[in-house]
């Protein structure tokens, strides 16, 4: 994330957590610091993968679906994104090689 970040991409948080982490987030996220913007589905009564929940984060943000790339570990929050104009990849194997791979390539198109 640090390296997107410092080749200036905005990187931005979507996630389903619970209304608990409203209030510890950015003491328990790692690299919280790198994120330009952050959407908790407790928030916005919502969850990935309803379409509801990418109109937020693409309203709120101010961001195309076209121009994002969405990350996550489960391939239904990723089809979720992709019914929303939004490409993506599924992280589940924590393949960091693989996930390097597949940036690298977007950046090159």
């Amino acid at each position: 994330m640090r390296e997107l970040k410092a080749g200036g991409y905005g990187i931005y948080l979507c996630s389903n957590a619970s209304v608990r982490l409203l209030s510890c987030y950015k003491e328990t996220i790692p690299a919280i610091d790198c994120f330009d913007g952050v959407l908790f589905s407790a928030e916005v009564k919502c969850m990935k993968p309803q379409k509801e929940i990418y109109a937020h984060f693409f309203n709120r943000f101010g961001l195309k679906p076209e121009e994002c790339f969405f990350i996550d570990d489960l391939d239904n929050n990723i089809q979720g994104a992709r019914d929303c104009g939004m490409d993506g990849y599924c992280f589940a194997d924590g393949n960091v090689a693989g996930l390097r791979d597949v940036l690298g390539r977007l950046n090159r198109e």
